[in-house]
C-alpha cells in the first residue's frame, strides 16, 4: 500500500514576507504584468478610451485589424475588431506606427484645446493640421509595423493634395506615432515599476505567498 506523506506550508501575505521574498514576488508579478501588457493596452485605442479620444480629438479613426480568430477549447469565433496599432518597446528599431484615416476637422486647433490639457504635445500637431485646407484628408499605412507610415493625402475633391500639404499632414502623422509610442512606453514603466508593482501587492492583492515569495 502506498504511503501518503501530507505537506504543510506556512503562507504569508506580501507585507509580512522579508526584503528578497518581497523581491522575488515584485520580479513574478512583473512578468505577468508584461505577459498581458500588449493585450490589456490594446483598448485605450478603442473609440471612447483614453488614447482613442486622442485619436478623434486630431481627427484620426484607426482601422480595425480585421483578422479572425477561432478558440479551440470554447468553439468561439469572431473578427479582431481592436485598432491597428502596431508598437514595439525596448528593441532596435522601437517605435510605433498605425493603419487608418485622416479627415481635417473644421478647427483643428479648437478640437484639441476642448480635449488636452495645456502643454500636451498634441496642441502642436493639431496646430500644424490647422494650416492644411478644409476638407483635406489622408490615408495612412504603417509600412512594417512600427518603423514608417505611408500617408496618401487629398484635397476636398479626393484628388492629391499639392506636396507641400501633402509634407505637412505625413510630418504631423509620424509625430501623432512617436506621440503613440511615448504614451505606451510611458505606461509600461508605470505598470512594470517596483512602486506600482508594490502598491498593488501591499493594498489590492489578497495572495498568499511562501517564505521565499513564491505565490500560492
Amino acid at each position: 500500500m502506498a504511503r501518503v506523506r501530507t505537506r504543510t506550508d506556512t503562507v504569508y501575505p506580501f507585507a509580512e514576507l522579508t526584503a528578497a521574498a518581497q523581491a522575488a514576488a515584485i520580479d513574478a508579478r512583473r512578468e505577468a504584468v508584461g505577459e498581458f501588457f500588449a493585450e490589456d493596452i490594446g483598448q485605450n485605442f478603442d473609440p471612447g478610451w483614453c488614447w482613442g479620444l486622442d485619436a478623434a480629438a486630431l481627427g484620426v479613426e484607426f482601422k480595425p485589424r480585421g483578422q479572425r480568430w477561432h478558440n479551440v477549447s470554447t468553439g468561439r469565433e469572431g473578427v479582431d475588431q481592436s485598432a491597428s496599432v502596431w508598437w514595439a518597446l525596448h528593441v532596435q528599431g522601437a517605435g510605433a506606427s498605425f493603419d487608418g484615416t485622416w479627415t481635417r476637422p473644421a478647427d483643428p486647433i479648437a478640437a484639441m484645446a476642448a480635449h488636452a490639457g495645456d502643454g500636451d504635445k498634441l496642441h502642436a500637431i493639431a496646430a500644424a493640421l490647422a494650416e492644411t485646407p478644409a476638407g483635406t484628408s489622408a490615408r495612412i499605412k504603417a509600412d512594417d509595423r512600427y518603423h514608417s507610415l505611408t500617408v496618401d493625402v487629398y484635397d476636398d475633391q479626393g484628388n492629391e493634395a499639392d506636396e507641400a500639404i501633402a509634407a505637412i499632414v505625413l510630418q504631423a502623422m509620424r509625430e501623432y506615432a512617436e506621440y503613440i509610442y511615448r504614451q505606451i512606453d510611458t505606461e509600461y514603466d508605470y505598470q512594470t515599476s517596483d512602486e506600482t508593482i508594490r502598491a498593488y501587492l501591499t493594498d489590492e492583492d489578497d495572495g498568499e505567498y511562501t517564505a521565499e515569495g513564491r505565490r500560492i
